[in-house]
């Protein structure tokens, strides 16, 4: 490892990085962006020097470009204090504009030049070359040449080509990001007025591709794209609507084949247990034992701070900052004897109080905040865990999770148009599928399949999904996908050659 700055010169550093920053000097952010990153341990072979990070962050909310750069750092920084001085500097920077944070990360959110249709061109010699956001999750390069003739992808020789290239790897960037922070405002009461809402979210070149997917809502629900709103904007969550209105939007969902950019209308809810309403904490997903690396991951995805443990009994405990960081929730987890797993404790809430946080009891945190957090755990312990199909009796002792029930209703409405309909009935906790072998029970909740009689588990690795014949009505739920990829897997296993589907048996189905 090499040292980027000797101790008594990171300074003299940030000295530079301050003049640089005040001077107005062109080009500073994404250089001084470049520079936390390395100072921050980001850097190939770089040791970390934080204080010197943490100085360049400060200097960087300077720049014009700031609220961009210190957002795009929020996703890459991995340092907790870090992360920190980062959130500081961006509340600094909101209070010179006599704004939150929040809305000085809305207001931000770059164009890059994009028109209002979130596309741009270039003319370059014989080729007409277009960038555009086709939808929350895609940035498309298409080329046209002088006789109309079209290909995707930039062809060779371009003079434009690193501008081209470097644009699209800027717009993909902020799509993720505003992915993300659209989905982290469904734990926040927030509203716009319509124009201010129209201007920032439905018509903005990035942004738009995201929210015109989404469901909002002015007094009573509508998609963007079917009328303009007539009062204060807020996002439609199904906490706060009745299931008839649920149901409805999903059908909606459904028959238009809206690919929302993440759960909206089967997004799950969790309210509180009568039990929990006078809980200090919760203890509805303890006792669970998953896959430690995993957890680790997912909470990582998921924006959480998650311990990384060594030592069998080990405490951990990972957390998330919600509603714009005024909200706090804790997950308790300790390594169990065999250091693959992790068994999961309370989860807890703290609101925040000046610069301290005050543990809350349960009643008192804010249902939008409580069925946000509850949804992520249940995630971590819910998802295809354990091996999946390895673990497949234990998953029958639980209670079947929110998760799992969207999934069912998401199925209900999929395995119709699909060509295994005939082979498949859905029961409360299992998806079952009539094979010519066998009759297997797929799991709702982890994925795990039993084969009948006798519940004898099944182990399936590599099942792919079945492409794009089957239209998903959001796309992070890997679970969903993972059993509809057996169900077609299983549903033909004569076929099945692959050695990773064991104790397949040949006996004839008796189901």
């Amino acid at each position: 490892a090499r040292l980027l700055m000797t101790d008594v010169n990171t300074d003299v550093a940030r000295g530079f990085a301050w003049a640089a920053a005040l001077a107005g000097a062109g080009g500073a952010a994404p250089a001084l962006t470049r520079l936390v990153l390395a100072a921050g341990g980001h850097g190939s072979g770089t040791e970390p020097d934080l204080k010197l990070a943490s100085g360049v962050v400060h200097a960087l909310a300077e720049c014009e470009g700031a609220v961009d750069a210190l957002r795009r750092l929020q996703q890459d920084v991995r340092s907790r204090s870090l992360l920190k001085q980062i959130g500081a500097a961006l509340a600094t920077a909101a209070a010179r504009h006599g704004v939150t944070a929040a809305q000085l990360v809305e207001r931000g959110v770059p164009g890059h030049g994009l028109s209002a249709d979130g596309s741009r061109d270039w003319a370059d010699g014989a080729w007409t070359v277009t960038v555009t956001v086709e939808d929350a999750r895609t940035v498309r390069v298409t080329a046209r040449d002088a006789g109309g003739r079209t290909r995707r992808g930039l062809p060779s020789g371009l003079a434009a080509a690193g501008e081209i290239k470097a644009l699209v790897k800027e717009v993909r960037h902020t799509l993720s990001a505003e992915r993300d922070r659209l989905e982290a405002l469904f734990g926040v009461e927030r509203s716009w007025p319509p124009g201010e809402w129209a201007r920032l979210y439905r018509d903005h070149p990035v942004t738009g591709a995201v929210a015109r997917a989404l469901i909002w809502h002015d007094g009573a629900p509508f998609l963007p794209g079917d009328r303009e709103p007539g009062g204060e904007v807020t996002l439609w969550h199904p906490a706060r609507a009745p299931m008839e209105e649920i149901r409805a939007w999903r059908e909606t969902v459904a028959e238009r084949r809206l690919r929302q950019p993440f759960k909206q209308a089967y997004r799950e809810v969790y309210a509180l247990t009568p039990a929990e309403e006078h809980a200090a904490s919760s203890g509805r997903f303890a006792a669970r034992l998953v896959g430690h690396d995993r957890l680790y991951a997912l909470a990582k995805q998921r924006g959480w701070q998650p311990a990384w443990l060594r030592h069998h009994g080990e405490p951990g405990e990972a957390w998330k900052e919600l509603a714009e960081g005024a909200w706090r929730v804790r997950f308790g987890y300790e390594l169990t004897g065999d250091a693959a797993y992790a068994s999961t404790g309370q989860v807890r809430f703290d609101r925040r109080d000046g610069r301290q946080w005050r543990e809350t009891p349960l009643a008192g945190v804010p249902p939008l905040v409580f069925s946000e957090a509850m949804r992520d755990v249940d995630l971590f312990v819910a998802g295809p865990a354990l091996d999946g199909d390895r673990h497949a009796r234990s998953a029958e002792a639980y209670e079947l999770p929110a998760s799992a029930r969207v999934r069912r209703d998401a199925l209900e409405r999929i395995l119709p148009g699909t060509a295994i309909a005939g082979r498949c009935t859905l029961t409360d906790r299992h998806l079952v599928v009539r094979g010519d072998l066998r009759t297997y029970k797929i799991h709702l909740g982890g994925a795990g399949v039993l084969m009948e009689p006798g519940d004898v588990p099944l182990s399936i690795a590599g099942a792919r999904k079945p492409g794009g014949r089957i239209f998903l009505p959001f796309e992070e739920d890997g679970t969903l996908a993972l059993i509809l990829a057996k169900a077609f897997l299983l549903a033909a296993d004569t076929g099945i050659t692959d050695e990773s589907a064991r104790s397949l048996g040949s006996a004839p189905n008796q189901g």
